[in-house]
């Protein structure tokens, strides 16, 4: 029976020593935090401001006197300290320590610190002039346009940050490899030279797609053609001609043409006509003209005034009357994302709302509810991408469109479209439509190169529309969602951007699945 008691009580006193040892283990760290911790601070003595005072200075600090003491509230109020200055014209300002001193205090052990900063100011620097290195194509006016900052200015990081971010976002630059000041005789000037790479300033994008046959009826293929002349004589401006096909029924052309600068502002105006004929049953003409004005490299602000003509089949008339409207509308965007291309963090923003009225074309055979009619769009955009692992990135996408109306039931030709390469893909182009639209687009992206990608896509789509009951004759609301994956592959080459994806819809087998590869190419 002792040797039965015996191995519980060794097996206490083991989980004793253990528990003794651990307390002491904690005790010795604990002792060690706070002997950092009371490491406080006695004296920040300043040598050398001028043009701020110590107060300014001071004020910006992380570190304070009776404050404690870390090496990394030092360096962080270095770094503001430079910030003040670079901001104010002085980017050539340093910061040197000295006479760091510490004594030891009794009875409570505390290292009383005390240190000088000693600050070179610098001369007081104004930009006399901005050279530009590697623009073959693009007008140096345009240039200094995108970057915004005036040749007579004094010298601000932070302004210089914000122009170089616009010109990386310039559709016809490709890369800021460098952005310097050289110094000039007299030191209160300096010369700022940026170093850039531009793209091919035209580009065609061509994709095609297959749609394979359903149980009745053959398949058929789908595609875009869209020609972009971007930076027309190197001045910045932009046309574009687009070209879609989404069966062999229907198609979509659209011209646009954009003047930068407006009145030497940062405003444009942008032009655009659209002629869509859809499945045979309406043609629909859109004309537009747009005025975005850049709040900042990253906040656009918009206006847009258009007008509609839709004129329906004959067969169709007493279903889908034919009108003209009238619209405006706002737009908001916030672009924060860190490559216009291929982002690996940041997000995207755009909020967009148009308002119209509707006055259709009465007849013997017409019927509208209304005569006329007033209606809301709205539509909004949210695109976010996060970083998850080295080149590894989560991308997510949410958009939203609902109109608000004066009539019971939106025709077909007002309505939102669903499906396909842009919304939901594994379904064909605009397979769905609705007065109320939701999609999401979930990635997950392998970056391979600046312009190359590898993913997975999960989308998700909802529809949601007025019909009229066949039978009872009433208006119902019909609803409906769907959800597609796949895979896809973007590739950067000397011939051009390849982009091929491989979709499949919901109770879709292998076979059934929608392909569509593109390529784009500047020249």
């Amino acid at each position: 029976m002792e040797s039965l008691k015996s191995k519980p009580i060794s097996k206490m006193k083991k989980y004793f020593v253990f528990i003794i040892l651990l307390g002491c283990l904690l005790l010795v760290f604990n002792q060690g935090n706070s002997a950092e911790l009371k490491q406080r601070i006695k004296n920040i003595q300043l040598a050398g401001n001028q043009y701020f005072d110590a107060k300014a200075v001071y004020s910006c600090m992380m570190l304070k006197p009776n404050g404690y003491y870390l090496d990394q509230l030092l360096e962080r109020s270095t770094e503001a300290i430079l910030k003040l200055y670079e901001e104010n014209g002085f980017p050539f300002c340093q910061i040197d320590l000295e006479d760091f001193n510490h004594n030891l205090s009794l009875p409570d052990s505390t290292n009383w610190l005390s240190f000088k900063l000693r600050i070179t100011e610098g001369p007081r620097v104004r930009i006399r002039q901005i050279e530009f290195d590697g623009n073959k194509a693009t007008k140096e006016k345009i240039l200094k346009r995108i970057l915004d900052i005036d040749s007579s200015a004094y010298f601000s990081q932070r302004e210089l940050e914000s122009g170089l971010s616009a010109l990386r976002r310039a559709s016809f630059i490709k890369t800021v490899k460098s952005a310097q000041l050289v110094p000039e005789p007299d030191p209160s000037w300096s010369a700022l030279k940026i170093e850039l790479e531009e793209k091919r300033q035209n580009s065609f994008l061509g994709v095609l797609g297959y749609v394979p046959k359903a149980q009745s009826g053959t398949g058929y293929f789908s595609g875009v053609l869209n020609f972009v002349f971007d930076n027309i004589f190197g001045t910045g401006r932009k046309g574009e001609i687009s070209w879609t096909k989404k069966d062999p029924y229907s198609f979509d052309l659209f011209f646009s043409f954009r003047e930068p600068y407006l009145l030497n502002l940062p405003l444009s105006v942008q032009l655009d006509l659209r002629q869509i004929d859809y499945d045979s049953s309406y043609l629909k003409l859109d004309l537009n003209t747009r005025f975005n004005y850049s709040a900042s490299d990253k906040i656009l602000l918009g206006f847009s005034t258009g007008w509609e003509k839709v004129t329906a089949d004959e067969r169709l008339k007493a279903v889908l009357p034919s009108r003209r409207k009238y619209k405006f509308g706002m737009k908001f965007s916030l672009d924060l994302l860190d490559s216009p291309n291929n982002p690996r963090k940041g997000i995207y923003d755009q909020a967009e709302i148009i308002y119209g009225r509707k006055n259709y074309y009465l007849g013997p055979d017409l019927n509208p509810d209304k005569e006329s009619a007033n209606e809301a769009r709205i539509l909004l955009d949210l695109d976010s991408f996060l970083p998850v692992y080295k080149e590894q990135v989560v991308a997510l996408g949410l958009h939203l469109r609902n109109i608000r109306s004066s009539e019971r039931k939106i025709p077909i030709s007002d309505q939102f479209s669903l499906g396909g390469l842009n919304s939901l893909r594994g379904y064909r182009e605009e397979e769905f439509s609705g007065d109320k639209l939701f999609w999401s687009n979930l990635e997950y992206r392998l970056i391979l190169s600046p312009e190359s990608r590898a993913y997975l896509f999960w989308d998700f789509g909802y529809f949601s529309r007025i019909v009229e009951n066949p039978v009872t004759g009433t208006l119902d609301r019909l609803t409906g969602s769907r959800s597609g994956f796949g895979l896809g592959l973007k590739v950067d080459t000397k011939l051009g951007v390849y982009e091929v994806d491989y979709a499949l819809g919901e109770k879709d087998s292998f076979s059934q699945g929608k392909v569509h590869f593109g390529i784009s190419n500047r020249f």
